[in-house]
């Protein structure tokens, strides 16, 4: 019985204090955000749910149960209801309405009252106050409460995100910053343009399109005029536009066709019917013919300039080119190339004729390499369209001109008559000098027939990447220095071959012992790496077999001995042999004298031991040769220079002995490699789920472990993936980061970013350099090394 009566005590305690407590805030707002443009009353169409978290959220008392909703200052609207259905009332302002969770009416179950009227106009309201006066769970559900937001009046000039801040009593079930509701993003009504396909333009008529004509929001297309150079004309009657998405519901007026009476070009205009607008956003797709005048027409990209009521993307498009010349000469995918390797495939191309007799008959073409370039396979000339259009081939194969080995030569036997002909030149394959530049191999296509061309058929890359960890400054006359290790790492798998690589130390210094040799990354095998008996400068790394995926070797403990006589400078090895150079390869090199496939500095010769430069051996530095160490030329020996009387030398007057003023924390030195999974940080090396890459020439990391290697807590770093949006909280810096968005935002000012960040691998990936400046940090790029470097 007293165990009973203690049990009873206890309940009755808890209740009270759980009827004395007050009510916990316990809803969550959901909202969804349409884009809308700035200046005057616009259409928004946002529905804001407040969703209770149990049965019985509301208690029912109004003076409790109360909140307020305000719009940003500058924002208002003028009409407000309760209603059962929010959807039916949408010419009201705001709306509110009760779903589940209420067995009453809208009206019966809460009130709204009109907040912050404006001073110059009692009828505009900022806000509006919520009250629930009659408690939830009446059907056994979770409460919701909508607000329907219709039409607010947004000020002119104002963009970004509009959110509905939402104030409670303390104990009210409302929640209050949780967060508040963003109902709407504001933006300046805008189109863009995009080709779908571009046009080689020849004389006479010729069809561009489709142009892609897209709102970034309902009602953005009002008027758009397309304005051709001279010597092009729009063709009425030909003009084709496919409405879509939200354009498709609306009547277009026929396009009219006019003569800029400035400069006499021809302009096209498109517009809806009067009154007529989108009701969400949507696209136009427009096809026209377009007549060309070669007497008038200028060669060269063929550009459309754009006008509009809306603000364009890009005042100007690329419709297609157009040449005097009668032919094309284009090529398919490029083929990743590597210096240094024999027998590489270069992708086709395909020269077409434009005009029959394009190719002069009886005349020859001429396909020239650059000169660290040679033809390993001759291609194949194929003939293709026409039957009269044929080519003098050595049994279908261009033939070897000239003796260098780099050009190849066929000529056009009968000339194509009635129709165009088109000649694909295939199956090539190439070698390229070890240290052959990076970037696209260019082929010149020439000679008699009538042809001039360059046409890209490969992206060379160098084989390895070489990256010394440390650079130190070492000195003259001195022993068993220790130097910077250093990685080799192949640029794809089965880059090395199973043949030797060679290491070669300047003659400068001379090595303490072995440095100890390891691979660190693929399935490589290597053998024991050792020096020839004849050549102590030459380390010889045998490869037995090659790695399926991109492998490193990491080269460690290496130390020098440095004569007095050695020169100042950098101590550069060099990376080569037959595993990575394999057109030298054997007792006739393809390219005599380009033996290296890179190079890398690994330590810097610098001073005499116990000098400082600029020094006189044997004296103290900041000394006059012929003084005291510690004095300066007139004072008492004993006493410091620009000391204050009763201070300890040393120190700043002012300052606690044994400190440093103007101190600052250790800089963080951080690495990433394009390609590498690891990232370094002050010489630690860390682990990434993803590699940088290279995309249309920018740099792309991984956000998340730049900003953990800037110093950025994880608990820092927050992603929504509803939004589509990273954030990075710092040192009292907010970073916002928004997928396919061609900005950040800094503790919310915008700043533009010319390429928009990308997906890869669940990871945000992007350019870096405006997000770790942004946090105080300098970013550079080292493209040898292919290695970016970020000091904070």
């Amino acid at each position: 019985m007293k165990i009973v009566r203690v049990l009873t005590s206890l309940i009755c305690f808890l209740g009270f204090i759980m009827l004395a407590s007050p009510a916990m805030a316990t809803t969550t707002y959901y909202s969804t955000s349409p884009t809308i443009p700035d200046g005057g009353f616009q259409k928004v169409g946002s529905v804001v749910t407040i969703v209770g978290t149990t049965t019985t959220t509301f208690n029912g008392d109004s003076q409790v149960d109360r909140a307020e909703f305000r719009l940003p200052a500058g924002f208002y609207f003028k009409t407000y209801d309760l209603s059962d259905d929010g959807v039916n009332t949408q010419s009201i302002d705001v709306v509110v309405s009760v779903g589940q969770g209420f067995n009453s009416s809208t009206s019966e179950v809460v009130t709204i009252t009109p907040l912050d009227p404006s001073s110059s106009d009692p009828s505009n309201f900022r806000g509006f106050e919520l009250a629930v006066k009659k408690p939830s769970g009446g059907d056994g559900k979770v409460p919701q409460i909508l607000i329907y937001i219709n039409r607010i009046y947004v000020p002119k000039g104002i963009s970004g995100a509009v959110t509905l801040r939402v104030d409670r009593s303390g104990n009210s079930a409302f929640s209050a910053g949780a967060p508040d509701p963003t109902i709407a993003y504001v933006s300046a009504k805008s189109l863009s343009l995009t080709m779908e396909r571009t046009t080689s333009f020849n004389s006479g008529n010729n069809t561009i399109g489709p142009i892609v004509v897209t709102e970034n929001m309902p009602g953005a297309f009002k008027w758009l005029e397309l304005t051709l150079p001279s010597g092009f004309t729009w063709v009425p009657g030909t003009v084709v536009i496919n409405p879509g998405l939200g354009l498709r519901d609306i009547e277009l007026k026929d396009p009219t066709f006019t003569s800029d009476p400035r400069y006499g070009q021809s302009v096209m205009r498109v517009e809806p019917a009067e009154g007529a607008g989108s009701s969400i956003a949507g696209q136009l797709r427009i096809e026209c013919d377009v007549e060309v005048d070669e007497n008038q027409a200028a060669p060269g990209s063929v550009i459309v300039t754009v006008d509009g009521d809306a603000s364009v993307n890009n005042s100007s498009l690329t419709v297609g080119t157009f040449d005097l010349q009668k032919y094309t000469v284009t090529a398919g995918t490029l083929k990743t190339l590597y210096s240094g390797l024999k027998g590489q495939k270069i992708t086709d191309i395909t020269i077409t004729e434009l005009a029959p007799g394009a190719l002069l008959e009886g005349r020859t073409v001429l396909l020239s390499l650059p000169s660290w370039a040679k033809w390993d396979v001759y291609p194949t000339v194929q003939v293709e369209g026409v039957s009269e259009l044929s080519t003098n081939t050595d049994n279908g194969q261009a033939f070897p001109t000239g003796n260098n080995g780099n050009q190849v030569k066929f000529s056009i036997t009968t000339a194509s008559q009635n129709d165009p002909g088109k000649i694909i030149i295939k199956d090539a394959k190439v070698n390229l000098q070890a240290d052959a530049p990076q970037g696209e191999l260019k082929i010149t296509v020439s000679g008699s027939a009538g042809i001039s061309a360059e046409s890209s058929v490969g992206t060379i890359m160098a084989p390895v990447t070489l990256n010394a960890l440390s650079k130190p400054s070492l000195v003259l006359g001195a022993r068993e220095q220790k130097a910077g290790d250093i990685e080799i790492k192949e640029a794809a798998g089965r880059i090395f071959l199973a043949k030797e690589l060679w290491v070669d130390f300047p003659s400068n210094v001379t090595l303490t012992h072995s440095p100890n040799v390891q691979v660190t990354n693929g399935n490589l095998d290597i053998g024991e790496p050792y020096f020839p008996s004849d050549n102590n400068q030459r380390l010889i790394i045998p490869i037995n077999t090659s790695s399926s995926s991109p492998g490193t070797i990491f080269i460690s403990e290496i130390y020098y001995d440095i004569g007095n006589l050695a020169a100042d400078g950098d101590i550069k090895i060099d990376v080569g042999g037959p595993a990575v150079n394999e057109v030298n390869q054997g007792n006739t090199p393809l390219f005599p004298f380009h033996d290296w496939a890179g190079s890398v500095v690994n330590a810097v010769i610098g001073q005499t031991p116990g000098t400082t430069p600029g020094t006189t051996p044997g004296t103290t530095p900041g000394t006059t040769p012929g003084t005291t160490p510690g004095t300066t030329p007139g004072t008492t020996p004993g006493t410091t220079p620009g000391t204050t009387p009763g201070t300890t030398p040393g120190t700043t007057p002012g300052t606690t002995p044994g400190t440093t003023p103007g101190t600052t924390p250790e800089a963080r030195n951080i690495l990433f490699f394009i390609g590498d999974g690891t990232y370094r940080v002050n010489g630690d090396v860390f682990m990434m789920d993803v590699s940088p890459y290279i995309d249309s020439d920018r740099t792309f990391i991984p956000l998340r472990f730049t900003g953990i290697a800037l110093g950025i807590p994880s608990e820092n770093i927050f992603w929504d993936s509803e939004k589509q949006t990273a954030l990075l909280i710092f040192k009292g810096t907010t970073l916002r980061v928004t997928l396919g968005e061609n900005a950040i935002y800094k503790n919310d000012t915008r700043v533009e970013i010319d390429v928009a960040p990308q997906l890869y691998n669940d990871r945000i990936m992007l350019p870096i350099r405006a997000v770790a400046t942004a946090f105080g940090a300098t970013v550079d790029w080292d493209a040898p090394n292919q290695m970016i470097k970020i000091v904070i």
